[in-house]
């Protein structure tokens, strides 16, 4: 009897250990330099950087993000170019299937870009958040172009992933939204 109060006892406690994050099904990732608010089931990949911290989380249904924060880290941005025909200025983009370049006026440069952007703050930062116009096709993520000044370079952060499923695109744009950055030193 006092064996079946005991195991009783033990289960409740661990019952009771349970923390919020895991009721509502997210978690928080601590990746050192950052924090984030996930979903449960993400999981860290570690990998090895050069010049910058950079990693992966895969996200479920055959999707990863990866991330990079350093001097050198990339852009979200697309890849455009600014060249001149017949007096005319015009933006082109490589078609990313044929790799043939597409040019539209600078006036129509919005009819040739395959994502939106959008401004906004995150840990009081100003971030750029990307997505797709055709869900599915292009870069979800965030780039915060100046976090700390440090030596002779300033990091930027950047967490993207391409052509993701459009659940997985919603799931990226909420948990960049709670991203938290720890300064070198603080920790």
């Amino acid at each position: 009897m006092k064996i079946l109060i005991c195991i009783i006892v033990i289960s409740l406690a661990v019952a009771a250990c349970t923390t919020e994050g895991n009721r509502n099904g997210k978690k928080t990732m601590d990746f050192g330099s950052f924090q984030m608010e996930v979903p449960a089931d993400w999981v860290q990949i570690h990998e090895h950087g050069t010049d910058s911290y950079v990693g992966s989380i895969a996200i479920g249904n055959g999707d990863t993000i990866g991330f990079d924060m350093g001097w050198y880290s990339g852009s979200i941005t697309e890849d455009t170019v600014l060249v001149t025909m017949d007096g005319k200025w015009y933006y082109g983009t490589p078609d990313p299937i044929s790799g043939q370049m597409q040019f539209t006026d600078t006036a129509f440069i919005d009819t040739l870009l395959k994502q939106q952007y959008a401004i906004t703050a995150i840990d009081g930062y100003q971030a750029r958040l990307t997505t797709p116009k055709i869900s599915g096709r292009g870069k979800t993520g965030v780039c915060i172009d100046s976090l700390w000044k440090r030596g002779s370079g300033v990091d930027r952060f950047v967490l993207c992933g391409s052509n993701l499923h459009h659940d997985n695109e919603q799931l990226v744009l909420a948990a960049a939204r709670t991203l938290r950055f720890s300064r070198p030193g603080e920790r």
